[in-house]
């Protein structure tokens, strides 16, 4: 191993970064091709993103120590992956995500009046299978894909999800409260999301130990 080798070894080992890796199959387990999988590290990170090659593989290097969102999609599929706790120094092994045909969720957004509610948006589904993970839809626009938005009729579809899973649905509104749905079935076409009026809440943060202001919280 040459001496450039050994330093980007030990870097890696210092600041403990890992590497995630898999294949992307459908339910047959035929390898899928040209899949687009992502990368979520924590619900405020910046999703990366790459193709699985000709025989369904994919590999995201440089994996920080945390709480990460692996998922992936293709042409018919809907979304499926996993959620993996990535600790310090830890070798994750190759893992498997299985695509299943690509359904829909619809429903309807209302006040606790029942007056439907436009602009709403679906901004994060959890699948709830086997496996579950969050998908950040609303980070996703980077990628070419829509939120779903309530019409002036108040209703809304979610593309894109496996056929016969289980999801929940987080729905927002710069004028509500956000809302987060119950598990429900994928195929669903009632569903029924009540948003309800929010309120501002302003304050402080400030540290335990001398009580002095935090910036960034």
């Amino acid at each position: 191993m040459g001496m450039l080798s050994t330093i980007a070894v030990v870097c890696s080992a210092m600041l403990g970064v890992s590497t995630l890796s898999g294949h992307v199959t459908d339910v047959s387990g035929r390898a899928i091709a040209g899949a687009k999988v992502f990368l979520e590290p924590g619900l405020e990170g910046v999703l990366r993103e790459m193709d699985t090659d000709a025989s369904g593989q994919f590999s995201f290097a440089d994996v920080s120590p945390g709480a990460v969102g692996v998922f992936a999609i293709a042409d018919g599929c809907g979304f499926s992956g996993r959620h993996v706790n990535v600790a310090t120094g830890d070798a994750v092994p190759p893992f498997t995500i299985m695509l299943s045909p690509a359904g829909a969720i619809s429903g309807t957004v209302v006040t606790h009046k029942g007056k439907p509610i436009a602009g709403a948006l679906v901004t994060r589904v959890a699948l709830l299978g086997e496996e579950k993970v969050g998908i950040p839809l609303s980070k996703l626009t980077n990628f070419g894909f829509r939120v779903p938005e309530s019409n002036a009729d108040g209703k809304f579809t979610v593309p894109n999800l496996p056929q016969n899973g289980r999801v929940a649905l987080k729905v927002g509104h710069p004028s509500y409260a956000q809302e987060g749905t119950a598990d429900m079935d994928a195929g669903a076409t009632d569903v029924k999301v009540t948003l309800h009026e929010g309120v501002v809440v302003m304050g402080d943060v400030v540290s335990r130990s001398g009580n002095h202001p935090v910036g960034g919280a």
